[in-house]
């Protein structure tokens, strides 16, 4: 909680180096194409037809060569609500042929892909440069990192099922399958046997949680006052905003203070340093290392 209100916090000036938006390859150029997939998906789910669903798989399949967390994370969300439009397949058989649509348009982008995925595997450098990603092996189910994280996806869930279970099925179903999913990558090497950068899924499921709050503030706001909420959440935004602002004029110009505590180094690993690499590694005289 107090990381959360230092967040909106205006005078809390602790210092950043850029923004979230600032690396150019990630997250800024793959952002957008991430986003509209998603808001792809909506509209699928929501107007399940043969040109929605087109769109909806080609938006998603450009994924494969976006970002690879995004993509996995989309599939396994593409799976789930196929997986409900095959159950359901008797009773919507549009949404069941819509679906097919989309699953076949995805599998289309996915072929090159995929080609490229295994052709990369048989050469000899493949192996050096997976292990350079750092990928965990296992077969385990996480927990004790992320369980908080499991708490607010139980939270979100259920107060999706109860505000929005008699208002708006499709997008209590399309919440739930994204709610699901984010379950499901945390710990999909159970089925893989190893997983690359586990915190990259942060990415992948923030804009939806995001997402997922915004709607069922607005379903709650119906229930009040609606100017109040208005001006509380305009409020929230621009303390918000503030704070980033402020946080990066600190850093334009940082006081002593606050490069002492955010940019220096403890003088025992300072010692180390220069005893152990320095006095033993580097030659005596001058050279090419």
């Amino acid at each position: 909680l107090s990381g959360t209100l230092k967040n909106f916090y205006p005078l809390v000036n602790t210092p950043i180096d850029r923004g979230f938006l600032s690396k150019m390859i990630d997250p800024l150029l793959t952002f957008p194409i991430y986003i509209f997939s998603l808001m792809m998906i909506f509209v699928f789910w929501k107007d399940p037809k043969k040109s929605t669903a087109v769109f909806a798989g080609m938006s998603v399949g450009l994924l494969f060569y976006t970002y690879w967390h995004y993509w996995i994370f989309t599939i396994v969300v593409v799976g789930l609500l196929f997986g409900i439009a095959i159950l359901r397949r008797e009773n919507d058989p549009i949404r069941f042929r819509a679906a097919s649509y989309f699953l076949g348009v995805l599998t289309i982008f996915s072929i090159p892909y995929f080609t490229n995925y295994f052709l990369f595997l048989g050469l000899p450098g493949a192996p050096d440069w997976i292990q350079k990603m750092g990928p965990e092996y296992g077969h385990y189910f996480r927990f004790f990192s992320v369980w908080k994280y499991y708490v607010l996806y139980a939270i979100l869930g259920l107060s999706s099922y109860i505000f929005l279970k008699n208002k708006s099925k499709w997008l209590l179903t399309v919440f739930l399958a994204f709610i699901v999913a984010m379950f499901i990558v945390w710990n999909i090497q159970i089925i893989t046997g190893f997983i690359i950068a586990p915190d990259h899924w942060y990415l992948s499921s923030s804009p939806v949680i995001l997402i997922i709050i915004w709607s069922l503030l607005y379903e709650i706001s119906k229930k009040f006052n609606r100017t109040a909420v208005s001006i509380f959440l305009f409020l929230a935004i621009g303390f918000l905003c503030t704070k980033k602002v402020v946080n990066i004029i600190e850093f334009l110009g940082p006081s002593d203070k606050a490069l002492q505590t955010s940019y220096s180094t403890a003088k025992p690993n300072l010692y180390s340093f220069d005893k152990n690499l320095i006095n033993s590694s580097l030659k005596s005289n001058p050279g090419i290392l």
